[in-house]
């Protein structure tokens, strides 16, 4: 997630990882329409990926995922 995006997350309210990989349907629909990319959460697996950082930061990310997050 770059600066802009997580300033529109900031703004809705949404502020650690452990939110992130919580976000139910419609507050993903919400988040979505603030972004203006329908998609963009699923497409890009941000739930995983936000579990992952919530649980173990970075080390857990990369025992997932194989990789460092961008």
């Amino acid at each position: 997630i770059g600066p802009v995006l997580e300033k529109t997350l900031n703004a809705v309210g949404i502020t650690t990882w452990a939110q992130v990989a919580k976000l139910t349907p419609a507050q993903i629909a919400d988040v979505e329409g603030e972004v203006g990319f329908k998609g963009r959460i699923e497409r890009d697996n941000w739930l995983k990926q936000a579990d992952a950082l919530a649980r173990g930061g970075v080390d857990e990310y990369v025992r997932v995922f194989g990789k460092k997050p961008k």
